[in-house]
């Protein structure tokens, strides 16, 4: 899997194989910006966020470059609409100590019976 970073100050974009760095630009921390597996399968589908069927990686992309589009012009902010795999944590700025932190959370609620393991699925 490929790990893309795109500095929020200069634009400047990096791709790494890891998603374990840190990786610094303009003095401050540049967030992954997106992640793609090479060579996946696409399966087509209804995408809620475009709110169309999309049958391929390629028409979904177009829809989410049109989208960025539309929705910077229609504010005067740039946008750049990316699709995003919902178990890559890291992407929506989750960290593995965030997952832990929360994990433990709530393993000491279901022990003391605050809340019960079917509450939480």
């Amino acid at each position: 899997m490929d790990y893309g970073y795109r500095c929020r100050k200069c634009g400047a974009t990096y791709t790494y194989s890891s998603n374990s760095i840190s990786l610094y630009c303009c003095g401050q921390k540049t967030p992954r910006d997106f992640s793609f597996n090479i060579g996946t399968s696409f399966r087509e589908h209804y995408n809620k966020s475009l709110g169309m069927y999309v049958p391929n990686r390629s028409t979904m992309n177009d829809a989410f470059k049109v989208s960025s589009d539309a929705a910077s012009s229609y504010t005067g902010i740039e946008h750049n609409f990316v699709p995003k795999d919902p178990y890559d944590h890291e992407a929506f700025g989750i960290s593995s100590d965030d997952i832990a932190e929360s994990k433990e959370h709530y393993a000491k609620a279901i022990e003391s019976g605050t809340i019960t393991p079917e509450d939480i699925q």
